[in-house]
């Protein structure tokens, strides 16, 4: 069996035998410190968006000529790093909305004053 943690905002779960966690936060972002909070996550051996949003499946890194008819074109100028989805093939690549949200969820975990 594996060991799993349903993930929830519906706070009428009663499921026996089941680890879970109820979100009550609105924001996502204090979504994640609950997370973060709660299950202890370990996040110096964490890879951030390395899964599809759309898909949950693992990014394969792929080559910017084999896709640059699908991407802008200042993008495919500036960028050398290309991820695809293996089954929607949606393209992901980092750029600053990268950054931001790494920065982002930098400063949600060591923000002591707001746990």
């Amino acid at each position: 069996m594996e060991d799993r943690i349903i993930i929830t905002r519906n706070t009428r779960i009663k499921k026996e035998n089941a680890k879970y966690l109820i979100l009550i936060e609105q924001n996502p972002y204090m979504q994640f410190k609950r997370l973060y909070k709660e299950l202890k996550l370990d996040v110096n051996n964490f890879s951030f968006f390395t899964r599809c949003s759309i898909c949950n499946l693992d990014l394969e890194k792929t080559d910017k000529n084999l896709i640059s008819n699908k991407i802008p074109q200042l993008t495919y100028l500036n960028t050398n790093d290309f991820f695809i989805c293996p089954n929607c093939k949606k393209i992901y690549w980092k750029q600053s909305h990268y950054d931001f949200f790494i920065n982002k969820i930098i400063k949600l975990i060591y923000d002591k004053d707001n746990f």
